[in-house]
């Protein structure tokens, strides 16, 4: 009855304690004594020299208006995919019937008869309009020896290797964000554009990936992601201003959204069927990763937004590291005329040599409906 009577009084005097200003009224003390907590509580912590405590009113609507500014923006780069999706889909010629194989009267957005355009998959393999360059190359691929499984397997996580750094940065700026308000002096709003500065930099990079990865090559935009990567890594260590670890984060997000519409198409253009499903899945298994590792790093005690980017930074370097062990898609090969080097390419692969030739023709088959 003693304890239920103490109970009473102390939550009593911890509604009471309401009015109270500050976290060391008699209330709150009152109460956490009674729940065993400690209620000596250590001082808020204060910002460094030269950050102001307090916002004018000016300073938090220009905040305001900063953060509505940078939503609207990704607002817009979101509505303008979205048109040329839909574009592609109105306007785009549909599918001609079987029965009018002939009829080239009208033309696709790409400048090509819509026969030749939409038919491109009914086309055989083996046509007797394709020369059949990768077999007449003379090359010798008799003594290329495959990687196997545990090979592929590495490959492929060099290859979603910046997808970790991408899981990473998208957790650890939670950890990161006291640190930041302390030395740039946020508010709610900016705290809020430091964060999503991430997602409209991943909307860039996917935008991007098809174009580049069609013109360059699939390692070039491997290359890209890394590097980006690495260089959003450095200016968010040695940032002097608000601005400059902006512009490190959304790098960031360019480099996640190349690397997670790149990945997929990369790794399932060169590895065998039978192991297809696990490899393409490694995309998503590294992201998880990294997410894991950002959380572990966001538990560690007294570590600031410059100590997470340096370990986030380990990330692109062990990936420029070992980005040469990874070769260039056949695919992308075989449309530049490179022949020989992507047939070598496939047989390391492709450890089933039948598979790895109707793979070359089947590449071959679409380069030349390409270029017709």
């Amino acid at each position: 009855m003693l304890a239920e009577a103490n109970a009473m009084k102390g939550f009593a005097f911890a509604f009471e304690g309401k009015h109270c200003p500050g976290l060391t009224c008699d209330g709150i003390i009152m109460r956490d004594s009674l729940l065993g907590v400690n209620a000596a509580r250590e001082p808020m912590p204060q910002s460094q020299p030269g950050i102001a405590h307090h916002y004018s009113g000016a300073t938090v609507a220009g905040h305001m208006q900063m953060s509505l500014t940078m939503q609207w923006v990704m607002v817009v780069v979101i509505a303008v995919a979205a048109l040329v999706a839909a574009w592609k889909m109105l306007f785009c010629p549909r599918r001609k019937e079987k029965d009018h194989p002939g009829q080239v009267d009208q033309f696709s957005w790409t400048g090509r008869p819509i026969t030749d355009f939409w038919l491109e998959e009914e086309r055989p393999l083996t046509d007797s309009t394709n020369h059949n360059d990768v077999e007449q190359n003379g090359s010798n691929t008799s003594n290329v020896v495959p990687y196997g499984l545990p090979g592929l397997l590495l490959r492929s996580v060099i290859i979603c290797l910046p997808c970790i750094g991408g899981g990473y940065n998208l957790t650890v700026i939670g950890a990161s964000l006291p640190s930041l308000a302390l030395t740039y002096g946020l508010d709610a709003a900016l705290e809020g554009v430091v964060v999503s500065v991430y997602c409209g930099g991943c909307i860039v990079g996917a935008l991007l990936t098809s174009r580049l990865a069609n013109d360059f090559g699939r390692k070039y935009i491997l290359v890209l992601s890394v590097a980006l990567l690495l260089v959003a890594q450095i200016a968010m260590v040695t940032s002097t201003s608000l601005a400059a670890f902006l512009i490190g984060r959304t790098f960031v997000g360019i480099s996640c959204g190349l690397a997670t519409t790149l990945t997929p198409m990369y790794i399932a253009e060169m590895v065998p069927r039978a192991n297809r499903g696990l490899l393409v899945s490694m995309q998503e298994q590294t992201t998880s990763f990294g997410l894991l590792i950002g959380f572990a790093a966001a538990s560690m005690q007294d570590a600031s937004f410059r100590h997470h980017a340096i370990l986030g930074g380990t990330i692109p370097l062990l990936a420029l590291c070992l980005t040469p062990l990874v070769a260039e898609s056949p695919r992308w090969l075989i449309g530049q005329q490179r022949f020989e080097e992507a047939e070598k390419i496939m047989y390391q692969y492709v450890a089933d040599r039948e598979e790895a030739a109707q793979t070359l023709k089947a590449c071959q088959s679409a380069a030349n409906t390409r270029h017709t």
